[in-house]
């Protein structure tokens, strides 16, 4: 009886660990929000898109741009980087251009607006896609002044 015992211990263990696992599927996440810029990310994000030196000297558009960036309350809200981009490229264009002294600046640099919502003179009733990123924009007549930057 003993060695029988033995026996059906020993096929008992070979049967547990022969015995080929039952894949599982690993439990679906529930959704979460997507992450959103903050100061050292949005210093970090706008410093691979234009020159060190530009962001160095602090009157360069960039720089301004940079610095408007990191005191807009909104941005906190961004979790699209070409939405973020986009904010950066125009506040440069802002700065570049003599902004200040554009005939028509309507929500130009204004945090809680879309840039959607910024003054263009374009043809087009919604000048962005369903991305909240510009298709259109257009400055004609504006009393623009001054260069872009490279």
């Amino acid at each position: 009886l003993a060695a029988s015992l033995v026996a059906g211990a020993v096929v008992a263990v070979i049967v547990v660990f022969t015995r080929p696992t039952e894949k599982t599927e690993a439990p679906t996440p529930s959704p979460t929000s997507s992450p959103t810029f903050s100061g050292e990310g949005i210093q970090a994000f706008v410093e691979n898109l234009t020159p060190t030196a530009a962001l160095q000297d602090l009157t360069s558009p960039q720089a301004r741009a940079l610095d408007w960036l990191l005191e807009d309350d909104a941005v906190g809200t961004i979790s699209n980087p070409d939405v973020l981009q986009q904010r950066f490229v125009l506040a440069v264009l802002y700065f570049s251009t003599n902004g200040e002294n554009w005939d028509s600046q309507r929500n130009w640099m204004n945090a809680t607006v879309s840039v959607c919502d910024w003054a263009s003179s374009a043809s087009r009733s919604n000048i962005c896609d369903d991305n909240g990123l510009l298709v259109e924009l257009k400055l004609d007549r504006n009393n623009m002044a001054g260069g872009l930057p490279t």
